[in-house]
Parts: C-alpha cells; sequence; structure tokens
C-alpha cells in the first residue's frame, strides 16, 4: 500500500477515488464490516486502511465477480490485495478487450471491402 499523506477519507473522498456511489459505499461497509470513525460532527471517517479494505471489496466483487462470502471470507483472513495485482489484472482485461477490437475492425473491414465489390 502507497503511503498517503491523508490521515482520513470522507464519504466523498472514497466514493470518488472507488468510483461507485455513496449508497454502495455504505453497503460495502455494513455488508464487510468496515467502519469507518466518526468526527465530532458524526460524518465517516476512513482511515487508508479501510479504503485500501475497500480497493479490495472493489476488486472482488467489481472484476472477480464474488459475491457476500467469498469477499467476507477474503476479508476475515485481514487480507488486502495488493495494488499490483488488481492492476495486472486490469492491464490484462485491457490487452483482451484490445484484441476483440482489433478483430470486430478487421470483420467490419471484411464486411466493407464485401460491400463495395457486390454494388
Amino acid at each position: 500500500m502507497a503511503k498517503s499523506l491523508k490521515k482520513y477519507y470522507s464519504s466523498s473522498e472514497v466514493a470518488t477515488l472507488l468510483g461507485i456511489d455513496i449508497g454502495t459505499l455504505y453497503y460495502w461497509e455494513r455488508s464487510y464490516n468496515i467502519l469507518p470513525e466518526r468526527s465530532s460532527t458524526q460524518r465517516r471517517r476512513y482511515t487508508p486502511r479501510q479504503v485500501e479494505q475497500l480497493r479490495t471489496v472493489y476488486y472482488l466483487v467489481k472484476e472477480k465477480g464474488l459475491k457476500g462470502e467469498a469477499v467476507k471470507r477474503v476479508l476475515s483472513d485481514n487480507a488486502v490485495v495488493p495494488a499490483e495485482e488488481r492492476k495486472a489484472e486490469v492491464l490484462a482485461a485491457l490487452k483482451r478487450a484490445d484484441k476483440t477490437v482489433g478483430e470486430l475492425m478487421q470483420q467490419l473491414k471484411r464486411f466493407y471491402r464485401a460491400k463495395m465489390v457486390k454494388e
């Protein structure tokens, strides 16, 4: 985990960092027992460790397709999926998508060539 300059993050900051809405953040918070501290005005304050746990939840749910109990098991092991592993998986997915787009482009070119020959 990279060193953070911030001691705490607000709900809106965490939601923006993860690219999720506040409702999803609060749902994950309750479901996976990642309970932030509260400020004197009762606003949620997430530590950098909790942000990393929520990044792990995001990765497990959105990228790996895991559901409730499976995610809880990973988190109960006090695990945080390293950023390097998340990045490697995202890069692999992007490479697959790039290959698929390239194949689709080739198919479109063949289609248009065939159409031009018929006309």
